[in-house]
């Protein structure tokens, strides 16, 4: 279940990147407030992604605790 997540949250920092890509070139100018945003979030969805890797999945644990 948290693979799921994980992946979710990569393609929507995905998508938010290549929104960030569009604005710079469809309008030519840099509209900093906007990318500030989107920068902003995605930065705050990896470090989400990231910090799901701190959850091992149940049944490693369980495994680990037969074998030890």
């Amino acid at each position: 279940m948290v693979n799921r997540y994980k992946t979710f949250l990569s393609c929507i920092a995905g998508v938010l990147v290549g929104i960030i890509v569009v604005n710079i070139i469809r309008d030519g100018e840099i509209d900093w407030d906007a990318i500030g945003y989107l920068f902003t979030i995605t930065f705050l969805i990896v470090l989400i992604r990231l910090g799901l890797n701190l959850y091992k999945e149940q049944k490693y644990i369980l495994l680990y605790k037969m074998v030890h």
